[in-house]
């Protein structure tokens, strides 16, 4: 095991993008807050979500940031937030022994007729969440 031992600091010749998950239980945000700190114009992109790595929950907004980022060299706007879609567990509320437990509380399986029809998504945006959804699946 290697221990890596700090600052980790440096001007780059390009800001640098930072993506952070609320939950992550290996890297937390605030250790992605405290890498950006590290470089200039540095940008975190933060998604409301647990798990490890932005691709353990599919988000088309921070998809679509990243994207923008490595092919049209744009960096989100500070402080931006991007939402998941579906969760990964039910609502502590939900009963699994009741049949009255509303849908909504029922667990979300991300598969690709999984995004809510109350999530409209443009034809690209969907093709970039079967994408991400693909990419979260690989082992």
């Amino acid at each position: 095991m290697y221990s890596l031992i700090g600052p980790f600091e440096a001007n780059t010749s390009f800001p640098i993008l930072v993506v952070g998950n609320t939950a992550d239980p290996v890297t937390p945000l605030w250790a992605a807050k405290k890498t950006a700190k590290g470089f200039p114009s540095a940008v975190v992109l933060t998604q409301d979500s647990p798990g490890h790595c932005s691709l353990a929950a599919p988000s088309v907004c921070t998809q679509i940031h990243i994207r923008n980022y490595f092919i049209n060299g744009r960096l989100p706007p500070p402080n931006t937030i991007c939402p998941v879609i579906g969760r990964p567990f039910p609502t502590p509320a939900y009963d699994f022994g009741s049949s009255s437990a509303s849908k909504s509380d029922r667990q979300v399986v991300l598969d690709k007729n999984s995004i809510p029809a109350e999530e409209a998504l443009s034809p690209e945006e969907r093709l970039i969440y079967e994408a991400a959804r693909k990419l979260s699946l690989l082992q």
